[in-house]
């Protein structure tokens, strides 16, 4: 039996590039870098969440969710994009 398209989505990707582009005659841009990390999980029950974010951005202060100051919280949330 032959799977679906659907079938063989479900899973865990791994980002390979993030690239953004008006036209095929415009140059590339890369918002996170051109080595962004990034991961899309497709379930079977017809869910996805992606996740991405820019390589190298700094620990907080304390290795907790509130443990940053000011501006490493602004830091690392205009280097990260999720959607579900």
């Amino acid at each position: 039996m032959t799977k679906s398209l659907r079938d063989k989505l479900v899973g865990a990707w791994e980002l390979v590039s993030y690239v953004e582009r008006d036209s095929p005659d415009r140059p590339a841009r890369y918002p996170h870098g051109e080595d962004a990390q990034g991961l899309i999980m497709y379930t079977p029950d017809g869910f996805m969440s992606a996740q991405i974010q820019s390589s190298g951005r700094l620990n907080y202060d304390r290795p907790v969710a509130g443990g940053g100051t000011t501006e490493q919280a602004a830091a690392a949330a205009g280097g990260y994009l999720a959607y579900s």
